[in-house]
């Protein structure tokens, strides 16, 4: 390997850790919310409401990057914003004494630009690394590795020695060193120029793509951890028994399960097509919801997380991958934040929805129509991936 190969290797990894340190961090918002007196329905609808500005800037980003011809300089700005506008939110918290429609104006405010950030990650280190040769999930394990040692140290802390509140302002020398590190790698090349893209329709090209449309109506169902059951967390953390504080030990777990599939994923692809190792985090995102309404305790909340962590190691080191082999390059960046926008549609909607039916049916209520409803999406696909192969 080339020493400026292995010096890009090196910081991408370290970049990929330490965003999604800063993600972790941001998990704890719910159990913040919870603090200030809100109910599960209030919660929903604030995290629905905050998806509805992330539906729509998302692909505001995306056009971004794609006509300044850099993933780098949006992903920079977007992680910014959204680190030192969580590092407020105590602030605000103090101000607002518990009302609920400061934060049902301040958080959405947030996910304009956080919703976006880590598909200007994927598209930014992606199309930097894969024409050298440079497997994504080998640089993406790392964000799991960061995710996991940030969830394991967010958990001691909040559970002895500081309030969930003080966790935001952790974010802020974690993001100092994010940009350090980034400043040292050179701009990125774009394929094409701006114009060129312009001419080719953009948004349009991707509309006519059948591919990259059903496999954006699949990841409905795979975005569902990220986007309901992970805003619950600890009300499933406390139907199985636990405390809701223990989110960052069960996350953390979760984390480092992620790591052997993003490892072996790359390997696996040279063997098997991408689109047939997708059909892998369907399944088992599909059986973790089921198996929330028999979890007990701790320990079967680990064991859980062992499924979930499986499949989100194969979904978010391949799904990016996925994407650049079936979409044109000049419009990568939009086609990720379109990606990021399933993620975002799925909050608005399960978010709302997941509140209300907690209220009423409980938490298993929820996990288990998520579970079925994942396991349904993932046949869709497997038909659709056989009725390509006949055609």
């Amino acid at each position: 390997m080339r020493p400026e190969t292995r010096r890009l290797l090196v910081s991408f990894s370290l970049i990929q850790a330490l965003y999604f340190a800063i993600f972790a961090i941001t998990s704890y918002q719910t159990a913040y919310l919870q603090e200030e007196g809100m109910t599960s329905g209030q919660v929903g609808l604030v995290v629905s409401i905050s998806s509805v500005t992330g539906l729509v800037f998302s692909p505001v980003w995306g056009i971004v990057g794609d006509r300044l011809r850099s993933a780098k300089g949006t992903f920079l700005l977007c992680v910014s914003a959204t680190t030192l506008m969580y590092a407020l939110l105590p602030l605000l918290g103090a101000a607002a004494g518990g009302r609920f429609g400061l934060y049902a104006v301040y958080i959405p405010a947030i996910f304009a630009f956080k919703q976006a950030s880590n598909a200007m990650l994927d598209s930014w280190c992606i199309g930097t690394l894969a024409p050298r040769g440079i497997g994504y999930g080998s640089v993406r394990m790392w964000g799991s590795i960061g995710y996991c040692a940030s969830s394991m140290a967010l958990g001691v802390l909040a559970s002895r020695l500081l309030p969930v509140s003080r966790l935001f302002c952790l974010m802020v020398p974690l993001l100092v060193v994010l940009l350090w590190v980034s400043t040292r790698i050179r701009q990125e090349r774009s394929l094409e120029k701006p114009e060129a893209v312009a001419a080719r329709g953009g948004i349009g090209l991707l509309l006519k793509n059948r591919r990259f449309l059903i496999y954006l109506l699949y990841a409905l169902g795979l975005n569902i951890y990220l986007a309901v059951t992970l805003v619950f967390m600890p009300y499933i953390l406390e139907a199985a028994g636990c405390r809701a504080s223990q989110i960052g030990t069960v996350t953390g777990t979760r984390a480092l399960m992620e790591i052997v599939p993003m490892f072996l994923g790359a390997k696996l692809c040279k063997r098997v097509p991408t689109k047939y190792i997708m059909l892998l985090p369907g399944v088992l995102f599909g059986v973790e919801h089921l198996c929330y309404s028999i979890a007990s305790g701790l320990p079967g909340m680990l064991c859980i997380m062992v499924l979930s962590g499986l499949a989100g190691g194969f979904f978010y080191s391949l799904g990016p991958s996925y994407i650049f082999e079936i979409v044109p390059a000049e419009v990568v960046n939009t086609a990720q934040t379109l990606n990021a926008m399933d993620l975002t549609l799925v909050s608005i909607i399960g978010s709302a929805v997941g509140g209300v039916v907690i209220e009423h049916w409980g938490v298993h209520a929820m996990t288990t129509c998520c579970g079925f409803l994942i396991l349904a999406l993932t046949v869709l696909f497997a038909v659709s991936l056989r009725w390509e192969n006949k055609k």
